[in-house]
């Protein structure tokens, strides 16, 4: 029979800790693409055109890893959920 290791409480509190910071993370780089945007009516050049340009390359990367981060805390979720009742029921 295999082994069963983890905590699912442990679990649980790290999908809390992966939300709370996907939820910043998406409202930080929101937050400093609007007032990027806003700077743009006053900064208009080539190196805030490169910039924002980056940041565009940057944000992508970003949504990316936002989604990957909503997967994943379901996953755990779920595996949390599985472990606990193997745990209490001896079967998954």
């Amino acid at each position: 029979m295999p082994q069963v290791h983890g905590d699912p409480e442990k679990l649980r509190t790290f999908a809390r800790s992966l939300r709370k910071y996907r939820r910043a993370l998406e409202q930080s780089t929101y937050g400093m693409e609007g007032r990027a945007r806003e700077l743009g009516e006053s900064w208009r050049d080539r190196e805030y055109n490169k910039f924002m340009e980056e940041w565009q390359t940057s944000a992508r990367a970003i949504d990316h890893l936002l989604e990957e981060c909503d997967t994943y805390v379901s996953h755990v979720l779920l595996k949390a959920k599985m472990l606990e009742d193997y745990l209490r029921h001896g079967k998954l």
